[in-house]
């Protein structure tokens, strides 16, 4: 469906907080739940597969692991992981600024 109001504005503030390149501290903690998820994967290509639901393309492989690696985490992209992981108890805040590692430890144990 179509994002919330809410979920539009939380967007255009990482995306502005990103293209000013101050702050880019503050998403040191994405980044580490990102990495969480290719390392519960076990790959870059599994991670895509994951949330696409098909092996990438060349091109795609290559642009998913620049996004990833580049840091361009646009609220689409988490969302896509919060789905493809299961992860709907863990905020967007959380998933930003939060530690998400109990939530895949938790699920190892399931």
């Amino acid at each position: 469906g179509e994002p919330s109001f809410k979920l539009k504005i939380f967007s255009s503030f990482l995306m502005t907080a990103l293209s000013e390149r101050k702050n880019l501290e503050d998403l040191t903690q994405v980044r580490n739940n990102i990495v969480a998820l290719k390392d519960y994967c076990g790959s870059y290509k599994a991670m895509y597969q994951r949330i696409h639901g098909k092996e990438p393309e060349s091109r795609e492989s290559k642009t998913f692991n620049n996004k990833i690696n580049r840091g361009a985490y646009k609220a689409e992209l988490i969302i896509q992981l919060i789905k493809a992981f299961d992860l709907h108890d863990v905020s967007l805040g959380e998933f930003y600024f939060g530690d998400i590692t109990p939530y895949l430890e938790a699920k190892n144990k399931k």
